[in-house]
């Protein structure tokens, strides 16, 4: 799952995990992303923190406190990573600056649900 409201850097990521064999469901806001994350029970989530209808901090911290979603990886993308409270940093599988780096990505991807390049 890509939870993006750029949709640039949304359209990047979607390729990006879509070039490695995998399906890739986009959210644009924080709050249907978390309705989403429960239905489709993703084996990923790419999470902006910057989002139009809420704080990603907190859909993060939603994402981490429900049982049903706690174990999903979680690969933060932001412009800001330097402002990430180091707790954030050390619950999630990974903290990507953008611009993205798609080497990095795909190597993530690859790590946390085995596609290949």
């Amino acid at each position: 799952m890509v939870v993006e409201d750029d949709r640039g850097t949304s359209d990047l990521l979607r390729d990006i995990v879509e070039d490695q064999g995998l399906r890739c469901v986009p959210a644009s806001e924080g709050l249907i992303a978390l309705e989403m994350a429960l239905d489709e029970r993703p084996s990923l989530i790419t999470l902006d923190l910057d989002l139009p209808d809420t704080d990603g901090h907190r859909v993060l911290h939603r994402l981490l406190a429900d049982e049903r979603t706690r174990d999903i990886p979680i690969i933060l993308v932001t412009g800001y990573s330097r402002y990430l409270p180091d707790t954030d940093c050390h619950r999630v599988a990974a903290v990507l600056e953008k611009p993205i780096d798609v080497g990095v990505l795909s190597d993530l991807l690859t790590q946390y649900v085995g596609a290949e390049r």
